[in-house]
C-alpha cells in the first residue's frame, strides 16, 4: 500500500520534472514565438530557394522600410512551391532579421502543445524509469545477501 509520503515524494518529483523539462523545451522558439505572436508585422515575402530535403525549409526575402531582409523558415506544402511564390512572413519591427514564414500565432500554438505534451509525459517516464532501474538495484542486491 502507497503512504503519503510516496505520494508526495513522486508528485514533488513529478513537479519539479515537469518544471525542468518545460523550461528547457520551451526555451528553443517559445519565447520567439510569442514576441512574434505578440508584436511581430505581416508583410508579404518572395520565395527565393527551396530546401524541402531540409525539414521542408525555404529562403525567402522581404522588405522593411526599403530595405531587403532575408529569412529560412519551414514552409507549409515545400513540394509545391516555387521560386518566385508569394508567402506571408511574420517579423519584428524593431528587428526584422527575426520572422518567420506564415502565421506566427499558429506556430505559437503548436509549440505550446509541444512543451505540455514533454512537460506531462516526460516526468512519467523519467520516473518509471528510475523507479526500475531502482527496483532492479534491489533485487540485485538482495540475490547477493541471499547468496551469501
Amino acid at each position: 500500500m502507497l503512504n503519503i509520503r510516496v505520494i508526495a515524494r513522486f508528485g514533488a518529483a513529478y513537479a519539479a520534472l515537469a518544471a525542468i523539462l518545460a523550461l528547457i523545451v520551451g526555451s528553443f522558439n517559445w519565447s520567439t514565438f510569442w514576441r512574434l505572436t505578440d508584436h511581430g508585422l505581416v508583410t508579404e515575402g518572395r520565395l527565393v530557394e527551396k530546401r524541402c530535403e531540409q525539414h521542408s525549409t525555404a529562403k525567402f526575402q522581404f522588405r522593411v522600410a526599403g530595405r531587403i531582409f532575408e529569412g529560412l523558415d519551414k514552409v507549409p506544402n515545400c513540394s509545391a512551391t516555387q521560386p518566385g511564390d508569394i508567402l506571408g512572413v511574420t517579423y519584428l519591427p524593431e528587428a526584422p532579421t527575426i520572422n518567420l514564414a506564415g502565421v506566427a500565432r499558429e506556430r505559437l500554438r503548436n509549440e505550446t502543445i509541444s512543451i505540455a505534451l514533454v512537460a506531462f509525459f516526460g516526468p512519467l517516464l523519467i520516473l518509471f524509469f528510475l523507479g526500475e532501474a531502482r527496483r532492479r538495484a534491489s533485487r540485485k542486491a538482495l540475490q547477493r545477501a541471499g547468496q551469501r
